[in-house]
């Protein structure tokens, strides 16, 4: 998943529905790939948590220091936060453990 500030709320909305829906007999591992979430929603995130489900925060800031901003299209409804599955090819993923 990707998100920024300004989705944090559908964030929360979707890892909801996925715990709530998640078959006992599955493990799910979440990467989010993250711009800018508030620490307060990821301490709300990581509650969802379960023993068959794991949330692991991607900080993307340094991925996407090495790109002038310029070269995304961004809008009103249209975030960088879209672009976040282009650098997942990236091996070098630094992820924060709960």
């Amino acid at each position: 998943m990707s998100s920024d500030k300004n989705y944090e709320l559908y964030l929360g909305v979707c890892l909801k529905s996925i715990t709530e829906n998640s078959s006992k007999e599955n493990h799910y591992d979440i990467y989010i790939l993250d711009d800018g979430v508030s620490e307060g929603t990821k301490t709300h995130i990581l509650e969802f948590q379960q023993a068959n489900v794991t949330i692991s925060f991607v900080d993307m800031n340094p991925y996407l220091r090495m790109y002038d901003h310029n070269i995304f299209f961004t809008s009103l409804q249209f975030s960088i936060a879209a672009y976040h599955r282009l650098f997942l090819p990236t091996r070098n993923f630094k992820i924060e453990k709960s």
